[in-house]
């Protein structure tokens, strides 16, 4: 699996431009509008996936929703970005952004939410943010649902600004923030989700954070075929 937060994508860019190999199904939500933003997710087709809709009243969120389906198991993934805004707009955004993750987040087996939230002064160590209804917002939905961050180390400059969180703290092996790709800004995060079947043992996901621009995500399917293993 590949996850992509700040793809830069638009109409303009078709889901065949993205994989003209069609062995991934593509889940994205690309910003309205304006430039920049949005998620991205590509899925090998080995793997048997399908979108969680998001209701209407979320939809000005740069956030996807899909479950993987492994025999009788089922793991919820989340995407999201949240654009860096602190004044009274950002705290409305987090409002609905949190509105929407427990709604998503309401089921019966593993969540896997992971993204871009701009929040880097939460401290996931002592679960202490500043109180200002954004980072503490996010942080206090997270205690409240039990998710764990698994990163732990800084993933831009001197901040941890990434996050893959989960509802399941043996869920998630071999997490490593590892170096950016391309021009991003961000590091990458490679990790393994622990697979619940007596025929795997584990399949590799990874994390990909890039801010600019979406030929780059192009480049990155050229070079990388397959990143899921069955």
């Amino acid at each position: 699996m590949i996850f992509v937060t700040e793809s830069w994508l638009n109409e303009t860019v078709t889901d065949n431009m993205i994989d003209c190999s069609g062995q991934y199904a593509i889940y994205r939500c690309d910003r309205i509008n304006r430039r920049g933003g949005g998620v991205l997710s590509l899925v090998c087709k080995t793997c048997v996936s399908y979108q969680v809709p998001v209701p209407a009243i979320f939809s000005g969120l740069e956030l996807i929703c899909f479950d993987a389906i492994n025999h009788d198991n089922s793991t919820r993934y989340i995407l999201a970005y949240r654009p860096p805004e602190f004044n009274l707009l950002g705290r409305e955004y987090m409002s609905l952004l949190v509105e929407s993750l427990e709604f998503l987040c309401a089921v019966n087996y593993s969540v896997v939410l992971l993204g871009d939230f701009n929040l880097p002064h939460i401290k996931w160590e002592t679960l202490v943010a500043p109180q200002d209804n954004v980072h503490d917002a996010f942080l206090n939905f997270c205690v409240y649902n039990a998710l764990y961050q698994f990163v732990g180390e800084p993933t831009r400059g001197d901040s941890c600004v990434d996050t893959v969180l989960s509802n399941d703290q043996l869920i998630i092996s071999s997490l490593a923030v590892v170096d950016h790709f391309s021009t991003s800004d961000h590091c990458s995060i490679d990790f393994s989700v622990i697979v619940h079947n007596n025929d795997i043992n584990c399949n590799t996901v990874s994390l990909v954070i890039i801010p600019r621009p979406l030929t780059h995500i192009l480049i990155l399917m050229q070079q990388i075929m397959i990143l899921l293993i069955v």
